[in-house]
């Protein structure tokens, strides 16, 4: 199953198109599934958006994460670098599933 990530302004226009994150997000989305939170309970078939606040609990979220698995240090720093750009400009994490 894949997910893709898009990322959107505060007026929900499509920002950032030249970065992938999508092998970042389903790879840390699959070893989260089923542990609750932000990424445990992201539905695979389904669209999901995360506003700012919501972003900076998945930055959260994703710190824990890479406490429990160092391995996945440069998938997490990614996606947490990206979540905190487009938390301050005020946008939104666009997940679109299946």
């Amino acid at each position: 199953m894949s997910r893709n990530l898009k990322f959107q302004d505060l007026l929900h226009r499509q920002i950032y198109e030249d970065v992938k994150l999508d092998r970042e997000l389903n790879k840390i989305a699959d070893i989260a599934g089923g542990r609750g939170g932000l990424l445990g309970d992201l539905d695979p078939h389904s669209d999901t958006m995360f506003n700012p606040f919501q972003l900076r609990r998945l930055v959260e979220e994703l710190a824990h994460l890479l406490r429990e698995q160092p391995e996945l240090e440069d998938d997490v720093c990614r996606l947490q670098e990206m979540a905190h750009v487009i938390s301050r400009r005020g946008g939104y994490f666009w997940i679109v599933g299946d």
